[in-house]
């Protein structure tokens, strides 16, 4: 199983969220509910949720991966792998990104 972490994001690039004044607090709603649908099962409306918190704060960790748990559940491995891969390029140094693509890389071929 894929565990949703939750991070901090750290960049000098800004923002949707940044740049539109998104308040953190509308996004913590946002996440609320999109793991509250990824709890019960209902992937479709946590992935699109978790898409667009994705769209205002790429850099941020636990929305990410959060979309990606979504993805992996729905079947679309290859794509939950190149939006870990994107992250990696924002947080090369967390070591959760590189456990988490490990992790879906064995779903891959487990689904072979």
């Amino acid at each position: 199983m894929i565990e949703v972490i939750v991070a901090e994001r750290s960049s000098d690039e800004p923002t949707l969220k940044e740049e539109l004044e998104i308040p953190t607090s509308f996004l913590s709603i946002c996440a609320s509910t999109a793991r509250s649908h990824f709890n019960s099962g209902h992937y479709w409306f946590a992935e699109s949720l978790a898409r667009g918190l994705v769209a205002a704060d790429q850099h941020h960790v636990g929305y990410r991966t959060l979309l990606v748990g979504c993805l992996s559940k729905m079947g679309h491995i290859g794509e939950a792998i190149a939006l870990v891969d994107e992250g990696l390029k924002y947080r090369p140094e967390l070591p959760d990104y590189v456990e988490l693509r490990e992790a879906l890389v064995r779903m891959t071929f487990a689904q072979a």
